[in-house]
């Protein structure tokens, strides 16, 4: 990821099919990297505008696994694994967003053609 700015948001999200976000990490408007355990958010460090950041999410290939190790710049952040914010079965899709989550949609269902 390469931020311009250290004063706005992004957030990426690892999908299933059907939308759930068992995986959530935001670069945040306060210059710091945000990742989701279990719905509430840990600091994983500063990053730099104009900088390229690596991020590593790897995920077990367990349906029934619900964690997550997560690595920035090839460095271990969060003291343990990210438990999964949603339940998931799957991690299918990648998601970046330039603003946080609204929460409206279509009550999990996937649209046709999407």
């Amino acid at each position: 990821m390469l931020a311009k700015q250290t004063h706005a948001r992004a957030e990426i999200e690892l999908t299933n099919a059907d939308g759930a976000r068992p995986v959530r990490i935001a670069f945040a408007e306060d210059g710091h990297i945000w990742a989701d355990h279990e719905g509430i958010w840990q600091d994983a460090g500063a990053y730099a505008a104009n900088a390229w950041t690596t991020l590593e999410v790897q995920i077990a290939a367990n349906p029934k696994s619900d964690r997550a190790e997560f690595r920035v710049n090839g460095r271990e952040v969060l003291s343990r694994p990210l438990v999964f914010s949603e339940p998931a079965a799957s991690v299918q899709r990648l998601l970046i967003r330039t603003r946080a989550f609204r929460g409206r949609g279509t009550s999990g269902k996937a649209l046709p053609g999407g």
